[in-house]
This record gives C-alpha cells, sequence and structure tokens, in this order.
C-alpha cells in the first residue's frame, strides 16, 4: 500500500510538474488564488485570495522575489510557486509538527510537493517558543509546556494583575525545574556554574520586578509584563536544555520584519494563520539584518557576534531612554535591573561555555528584553 502511494505521488508529480503557468497583474483564475493562498500562508499577502491578481498581489510576489535574491518581475512563475509551497510547509510543520501536511482546498489542484520538508519524519520538535507581546498566546510549544501555555492563557488573557501574578509563579516554579534538569544530566564540575546561572536570572527577575513597581506602580502594567519576562525565558531555556537554539534566534521569521509606525516593537500575531512581526524602525532594521544572515545559512559567526553586539547595544540605549524619565530613587531601581540582567548573561555565557550555542543562547534572551522593553517603553 506504501508503495502504491508513493508511485502515485510520482505519478502526480511527473504529470503536474509543469502545470503551473507563469501568472502576472491582470490575471485572473484559480491558479493565481494558489498564489494567493501561499503568499497568506507564508504571511507576505495580507489579503483575501480572491484569484484576481492586482497591486497588492503583486507587491508581494516582488517582496518574496527579492527575498528570494532574484529579479523583483512582479510575475510568479512555477519555480516561485514551488518555493512559496515549500515555505508553506515547513512552516506549518514547525507550528504544528514534523508531520502535519495542509492541502490546498481549492479548485486547482497544485503539483505534488517534494522535497526534505514535505511529510518527512524528522526529529521530535522540542522547541518553546513564547513571544508574546500583544497579549495573546501565538508561538508553539513543546509538549512539556503546551499546557502550562495554555493554563498561562486561562490566567492571564482578561488582563488581570493577580491571574498574570500567577502565572509568573507558574514559570519560575517550571524554570526552577528546567533548571533542576540541566543540572541534574551536567557533569560534576559544570553543576555549580548551571546553579549560579538560575541564581542570576532569579536575582534579575526581582530587580526587574521591583524597577516597574518604582517606575510604573501600577499591578494593570507591571505584572503583564513580569509573566511576559519569566514566559520567554523559560521558552528560551526550553530550548537551551535541549540543545535545540534555532539558527536565527529571533524565532524564525516567516516574513522580513515590518516596521510598526505605532512605535511599540515586535508584535507577533496568527490572525491569518501564520505568525508575523513587526518592530520598530530601529528594531526592524535589525530584526532584517538577522532574516538576511539566516537566509544565506547563518554561517558566518563573526557576523553573530556583530550582531549581538547591536542588539546589546539597542538594549542598552532602552535602558537610558528608561532612566531618562525617572527620578532619583527610581533611576537606581532601573540601574540595578540592568547590572543584574549583564551578570546574569556572564553567567549563562559561563554555564554554556562559549562558542556559537552561548552565542545564540545569548543573543536570544537579549532579543526578548530589548523588544519587550522597547514595547513596554513605547506604550506605558
Amino acid at each position: 500500500m506504501k508503495k502504491l502511494a508513493l508511485l502515485l505521488a510520482l505519478v502526480l508529480l511527473l504529470t503536474s510538474f509543469s502545470a503551473l503557468a507563469d501568472v502576472k497583474i491582470g490575471d485572473t483564475s484559480e491558479e493565481v488564488r494558489y498564489l494567493q493562498w501561499l503568499l497568506i500562508e507564508t504571511g507576505w499577502l495580507f489579503s483575501k485570495a480572491d484569484g484576481v491578481f492586482g497591486a497588492k498581489t503583486q507587491e508581494a510576489v516582488m517582496n518574496y522575489q527579492r527575498y528570494k535574491g532574484i529579479e523583483p518581475t512582479g510575475v510568479a512563475d512555477d519555480w516561485l510557486m514551488e518555493q512559496l509551497d515549500h515555505d508553506r510547509i515547513r512552516l506549518d510543520q514547525e507550528h504544528y509538527g514534523p508531520g502535519y501536511y495542509q492541502a490546498y482546498e481549492g479548485d486547482y489542484v497544485p503539483p505534488f510537493p517534494t522535497g526534505p520538508d514535505v511529510l518527512e519524519d524528522g526529529e521530535p520538535a522540542n522547541w518553546c517558543r513564547t513571544m508574546v507581546l500583544s497579549g495573546m498566546l501565538q508561538r508553539d510549544a513543546c509538549d512539556e509546556h503546551m499546557p502550562l501555555l495554555e493554563r498561562d492563557w486561562s490566567l492571564t488573557q482578561s488582563g488581570d494583575p493577580a491571574g498574570c501574578a500567577e502565572a509568573s509563579e507558574m514559570w519560575l516554579s517550571e524554570i526552577r525545574e528546567l533548571c533542576a534538569k540541566w543540572i541534574e544530566n551536567a557533569p560534576a564540575e559544570d553543576k555549580l556554574y548551571t546553579l549560579s546561572a538560575l541564581s542570576a536570572w532569579e536575582a534579575y527577575f526581582g530587580e526587574s520586578l521591583a524597577a516597574m513597581y518604582a517606575t510604573w506602580n501600577d499591578p494593570a502594567v507591571v505584572e503583564p509584563e513580569m509573566n511576559l519576562m519569566v514566559k520567554n525565558f523559560a521558552g528560551a531555556l526550553c530550548e537551551i536544555r535541549y540543545g535545540n537554539l534555532p539558527a536565527d534566534p529571533s524565532l524564525a521569521y516567516h516574513a522580513p520584519a515590518r516596521e510598526n509606525p505605532g512605535g511599540g516593537c515586535l508584535y507577533w500575531s496568527d490572525g491569518i494563520g501564520v505568525d508575523y512581526v513587526t518592530a520598530c524602525p530601529e528594531h526592524a532594521a535589525l530584526c532584517q539584518r538577522e532574516y538576511d544572515w539566516v537566509w544565506n545559512g547563518a554561517s558566518d559567526d563573526s557576523y553573530l557576534e556583530e550582531l549581538g553586539t547591536d542588539w546589546e547595544q539597542s538594549l542598552l540605549a532602552l535602558y537610558d531612554q528608561w532612566l531618562a524619565r525617572c527620578d532619583e530613587t527610581q533611576a537606581e531601581a532601573v540601574l540595578n535591573v540592568r547590572a543584574n540582567f549583564f551578570k546574569a548573561l556572564t553567567a549563562q555565557d559561563i554555564a554554556l561555555y562559549s562558542g556559537r550555542d552561548a552565542a545564540l543562547a545569548r543573543l536570544l534572551v537579549v532579543q526578548y528584553e530589548t523588544t519587550r522593553l522597547c514595547a513596554l517603553l513605547n506604550r506605558a
């Protein structure tokens, strides 16, 4: 039966590989609707799939061509749609698991997809991506943490400070549990380093809570931020512990960062079935640089270090922005936060030794804090 299915797939591939024809502005067809569906699923088009190749569809095609490093003609050929389909499958499987495959439900029958990302029995996905900045649960999680994310959602969706505080305690307990497992599996000479990293992060969380209350003195502002902070770190720690840090620490953008004219930074959304990112102009540029680095193979470690340095400089600038709105007492609290954050980063580096994993983990945590603080300072 399995051989028969593979044979059928091969026949479909051979008979339909040339079924895709070039489509361009002004065309109206079911094939255009399929193209629009691919663009929507991969985060390039924010519109309906109506089968009419208009200006928005052309702009989305041209942006995707630029992303692929080819001439932005605005004409979609079979190669481009095949690339879009592979991107769609990869993103779906990142979100729903390695066995997931979503077929196109329209009248058009596209070529049968092939390649390593199609229905492949890959390694279990242990990533735990919990980046949330718009108050909604919108990221993937490993099987271990999905129940916690669901509980977090039920506690925090109303914005109730008490619920957010309860969720924060839940995540702090999970962070301690993850570190305990990390320490348990570490060589004897490394256990102390991991324990020191945990202590440093707990000190940072405590200083952050105090500084936010000193600055805003509003549980409705502070408690959701505290929850976001520890939840993000739990997700990062999950990736660190399982050795599954992504090559792109900014969570595998589904499309290059779009600038958010509202000023707040890095909002995720899955309202159209995929995640996409917007950022303030400064951080959109950093996101774009990283996206380009990942697309080019993420192989230049010196560029990774340079990118990490630039994110850290952006974070320091945000601390300066925070300090500028503080009185003397508040400023002291913020300075303690800044000092403890970099102490915790150093302890984390030591626990992970040096090299690529340490650099990726450091960048991941710095990005979390930079984008979170950017959003907080621009809306509070």
